[in-house]
């Protein structure tokens, strides 16, 4: 039976020779991912401790079986995963379809055409600086030197926009923004 002498020994071990087992096991098993995820789950056990039987005479090779028995649960679960979603999805092709439906897409196009609607209603800076803020995210302090103005002024211009907004569509979620408050609070 291993004891807690052992186990201690094993945990040093793995700390001090990380990086050699983490590039051995990422040329065994071929993946990063899959080479961390398995020290990771070593790593648990070590610091679980338990029973093992068996007497451990290289920590080192030891620690790394452990991290290759590991990986090779990991690829058995990843590969039965694999096989799973090609099943599923030749049962069901729409079901890896992530494309909106129909409701969604009119919903957001009404949605794009109201806000086009209260946008063509603003004056025309103000206008340009919400498209250049929010679509084009261009910073604040370019907007400013664009269009001549202070920060301060874009700021207000911002602000203005957003209660054009929130005033048309009375905290409807049409766009996130817009839906916490004329002043960007919640209300």
């Amino acid at each position: 039976m291993m004891t807690e002498a052992t186990w201690t020994l094993l945990r040093r071990v793995y700390l001090s020779d990380y990086p050699r087992i983490r590039r051995q096991l990422q040329r065994v098993v071929g993946s990063t991912e899959v080479a961390d995820e398995a020290l990771q789950d070593t790593y648990v056990r070590l610091a679980e401790g338990g029973r093992i039987t068996e007497h451990v005479g290289s920590p080192k090779k030891y620690l790394f079986m452990m991290a290759l028995n590991a990986a090779r649960k990991i690829l058995r679960r990843d590969k039965s995963r694999s096989r799973y979603i090609e099943v599923v999805e030749k049962l069901d092709p729409d079901i890896a379809d992530d494309a909106p439906g129909p409701e969604t897409t009119a919903t957001a196009r009404a949605d794009v055409s109201a806000v086009r609607a209260v946008l063509a209603t603003m004056p025309d800076r103000r206008r340009a600086i919400f498209i250049a803020a929010l679509f084009e995210e261009v910073p604040l302090h370019e907007i400013a030197d664009r269009y001549g103005v202070g920060l301060r002024m874009v700021q207000i211009e911002l602000k203005k926009a957003r209660q054009d907004i929130f005033e048309r569509f009375k905290g409807a979620n049409v766009v996130d923004f817009a839906a916490s408050g004329p002043n960007g609070s919640e209300e």
